[in-house]
């Protein structure tokens, strides 16, 4: 019952605000547009539509306004039509006459005045019949009882006197009363529903249009996400190939000519090469299926950054010092990244650097913004190295950068080279 009679009362306060307001839209609405069409062939007339297109925008805003707060409607904003930017002033001017919703602001504050006389007279003439009615009792004794008046019971043959005149007119109260909360809907959507419609209703087709293309932009950016995600799947996976298992697949290779040239010279020794390189192509093959399945080199992943390294640099077909000072856990993302790092540059050193010797460090340092884990791989070899010149350090450095770290190589001709990969870590 309080929800009915808050919604009557917003309903009646929405038909009684609407009439004055019709009143000064239709007057400033049909003074402005007929001065400005009488006057259009001169250079006045063009400024008085748009000062007509603009007051009929204003009040537009506030009807939307009273839609919401009276109705409890939620009323969309259509968009307007705007200038190009650094349109001149002519253009500025003409652009409301080329706005449909400019129109239809101007056609409805001319046809809402008799929607508002409506609404406003039946609002009227129900609350006055309906206080009126009930509370006739209390009044009706001071109308004069005399020949000349003559009360509706009377004419109606009931009879007359104050007794019947009040029983009467408390039932029609009580009848306007029953009937109050249909009467002040009609009422308001009389107004307000050729409002939602001229105001309103191409901003909801504008709001569909937009939620269909927002739909279509999304379908079509999840399938570039998609397509994005698999293309960088395949290129993670050709450089985790690349900078992992290739560095095995360089010494076995280099074990197998050295088994050649020792059957003839030394068969005891080629036979102990042969049995570590099927070893290794073991390794390697466990590795090339950790890979497919989107993992990290099992002996990373079972014994950690430090035994992985210290795997790989004892694989290595050079001497390489290892120095390793970190005394905490890494992420495994930034494990994995050191782990390539220093994988592809031992590649890097077996087939075109020519050393005979090289390093490895591992530390992390503070810097300005927070910590970097700082990897350095050198060698004594012939230098020369650069991403440019393809040789894996291409896709190092786009690894080393998805973990928003900088790939840095220093390798002038004639040596030594210095990689040094920097990657944030807290």
């Amino acid at each position: 019952m309080k929800i009915d009679l808050r919604t009557t009362v917003l309903h009646s306060v929405y038909s009684l605000v609407a009439f004055p307001l019709a009143i000064i839209g239709f007057v400033l609405t049909v003074t402005l547009f007929a001065s400005g069409a009488g006057l259009l062939i001169t250079v006045v007339g063009l400024p008085i539509l748009t000062l007509m297109f603009a007051i009929a925008r204003g009040l537009s805003y506030g009807d939307r306004a009273q839609l919401q707060s009276l109705m409890q409607l939620r009323p969309p904003a259509p968009r307007y039509k705007q200038p190009r930017p650094g349109s001149g002033w002519f253009a500025r001017a003409f652009t409301p006459l080329s706005d449909p919703q400019s129109w239809m602001d101007a056609a409805f504050q001319i046809i809402r005045l008799p929607l508002g006389i409506f609404s406003f007279v039946l609002t009227v003439v129900w609350w006055s019949v309906t206080l009126a009615g009930l509370t006739y009792w209390l009044w009706g004794w001071t109308i004069p009882d005399d020949d000349a008046y003559n009360s509706v019971p009377d004419l109606i043959g009931v009879g007359g006197g104050y007794v019947t005149d009040s029983i009467w007119w408390f039932l029609v109260g009580v009848v306007f009363a029953l009937t109050m909360r249909w009467a002040m809907l009609v009422a308001a959507w009389a107004h307000a529903g050729p409002a939602l419609l001229m105001l309103c209703g191409r901003a909801a087709m504008q709001e569909e249009v937009h939620a269909a293309q927002a739909d279509r932009e999304a379908a079509v950016a999840s399938r570039d996400a998609t397509r994005t995600a698999e293309h960088g799947a395949l290129r993670r996976l050709e450089r985790d190939i690349h900078d992992g298992p290739q560095q095995q697949l360089v010494r076995l290779s280099m074990d197998l000519g050295r088994v050649r040239r020792q059957m003839e010279i030394d068969p005891e020794r080629a036979r102990t090469i042969l049995d570590e390189a099927i070893t290794r192509s073991g390794s390697t093959l466990d590795e090339l299926r950790a890979l497919s399945r989107g993992i990290a080199p099992p002996l990373l992943v079972d014994r950690g950054l430090r035994a992985a390294l210290e795997e790989i640099v004892t694989r290595a077909p050079v001497p390489v010092y290892l120095e390793f000072e970190l005394d905490e856990e890494l992420p495994e993302h930034l494990e994995t990244g050191a782990y390539f790092v220093v994988s592809e540059c031992l590649t890097n050193i077996a087939k075109h650097s020519g050393a005979t010797f090289g390093a490895v460090r591992l530390e992390i340092e503070p810097t300005v913004t927070g910590r970097e884990l700082v990897v350095q791989v050198t060698d004594d070899g012939i230098g020369g190295a650069h991403p440019a010149k393809g040789s894996g350090l291409a896709g190092l450095n786009d690894r080393v950068r998805s973990l928003e770290g900088v790939l840095d190589v220093h390798s002038p001709t004639g040596g030594p080279t210095l990689i040094e990969a920097r990657m944030p870590c807290g």
